[in-house]
């Protein structure tokens, strides 16, 4: 039989064969070839997977793998890099922006005296000044207290 086995593919690239077969079902990796009912890769699915696990290490969903490999429309390899990680970039500063309100509202919250959760209430409801709160109410989307 020609090719490496599913079982050598996974120990050499640190995957479980399940993930190799949910790549192959979900398009990431190519239908393999099979040779009495075994799939049989080529040496080349080791490139394909430190791509994938490269994305994934950077938070790329699957979907943006998809766009990654499928080479959906822009040719060249560098450009939907480029575009993905720009994407992924800015989503990350937002979440980064976040996370530092989060924790200012934490350290605010660590500093609690309040007896209980009513006086908790009164006082964040007449803050004036510092991190604003997020309200939110029956109607759905957040509002500024």
């Amino acid at each position: 039989m020609n090719g490496l086995s599913i079982g050598a593919v996974a120990k050499r690239a640190g995957v479980r064969p399940s993930a190799l077969r949910y790549y192959e079902r979900i398009g990431l990796i190519a239908p393999q070839p099979r040779a009495s009912g075994q799939r049989r890769y080529d040496a080349g699915v080791f490139n394909r997977l430190s791509v994938i696990a490269y994305a994934k290490a950077v938070g790329f969903t699957i979907a943006e793998m998809k766009l990654l490999l499928s080479g959906a429309g822009v040719a060249r390899a560098s450009d939907r890099w480029h575009a993905l990680a720009e994407r992924k970039a800015l989503e990350l500063d937002e979440m980064i922006d976040r996370a530092t309100r989060m924790k200012r509202l934490l350290d605010v919250a660590r500093q609690c005296r309040c007896l209980d959760l009513d006086d908790c209430g009164r006082r964040l409801r007449s803050r004036a000044a510092g991190p604003a709160i997020p309200m939110r109410d029956a109607r759905g989307p957040s509002r500024r207290a």
